[in-house]
């Protein structure tokens, strides 16, 4: 029996990887300008659901 471990996930995706983007649900930007505002991110949280 063959035992699959889940896949790391990068919490949240990097902006190019973004499923969001594909929905058109954000002004298309180019790659520039995608690399420009991803710059700004600094960190993230994870958060269980409920939490504050």
């Amino acid at each position: 029996m063959r035992i699959f471990q889940p896949v790391p996930v990068s919490c949240p995706p990097p902006c190019t990887a973004c499923r969001l983007r594909k929905t058109g649900a954000f002004t298309a930007v180019s790659g520039e300008e995608l690399a420009f505002i991803e710059s700004f991110r600094s960190d993230a949280l994870t958060r269980q659901a409920g939490s504050t």
